[in-house]
């Protein structure tokens, strides 16, 4: 019994410790968009326009371990089914952290609409509130004003994913291939080039470019 005890309470630690880092991560990420709201409407339209490179991102080590299995319930405007990571099994993931606050993360969500309504079921796509104090209706209001993806979009209101994943950041994507293993991460927002660029080595399928307008 006092191993079970011990084990409970070593959880509960870690869900509390998840829970904390999210709530100090909006609290920045608020701070900033209330002091630097113009630099970072510029940094939305640079994001959004941009097919380059993004500082600060880059691969997974190679050879890595398939990540921890994990579970999380869809809101019902998503199905209200849970997503487990080990039924994904056979096509890869892209997990990309958000909140309904979060407008720099518009562009991107934006590109794993686009995609995975081109690559259909092989792919899944979870976008993922990381705010604790997220409501449904609110995310579903950002699913709509950004087009994502049709489904999966999940809140992460006890932390268990961003400790799963080790998610730090908003703007968070990891990618993972058919067999779980993390292939790809980065902290920064992606354009939807770079997005296509790492998952092609991944699927059999092409994945189409993006075609640039005008061009």
């Amino acid at each position: 019994m006092s191993r079970d005890s011990d084990a409970k309470k070593e959880r509960q630690r870690e869900r509390k410790h998840a829970q904390q880092r999210v709530r100090t991560l909006r609290n920045l990420t608020i701070g900033a968009a209330v002091s630097g709201a113009i630099a970072a409407v510029l940094i939305l339209g640079v994001v959004a326009g941009s097919g380059g490179d993004n500082s600060g991102d880059g691969p997974s080590p190679a050879g890595s371990a398939a990540v921890a299995d994990f579970r999380i319930k869809t809101p019902s405007w998503s199905g209200g089914e849970e997503f487990v990571l080990s039924q994904q099994r056979g096509k890869p993931v892209a997990v990309y952290a958000v909140a309904s606050w979060c407008f720099t993360c518009i562009p991107e969500a934006q590109a794993w609409g686009k995609i995975q309504r081109e690559l259909g079921d092989k792919i899944s796509v979870l976008i993922v509130s990381v705010d604790p104090g997220e409501s449904e209706n609110s995310f579903k209001q950002f699913k709509e004003i950004s087009d994502g993806p049709d489904r999966y979009w999940a809140i992460d209101s006890d932390g268990s994913l961003v400790q799963a994943l080790d998610i730090f950041t908003l703007d968070t994507t990891v990618l993972l291939d058919a067999d779980g293993r993390e292939v790809y991460r980065d902290g920064v927002p992606t354009s939807e080039g770079k997005l296509r660029e790492k998952l092609a080595s991944l699927i059999d399928t092409p994945v189409p470019t993006r075609s640039r307008e005008g061009s």
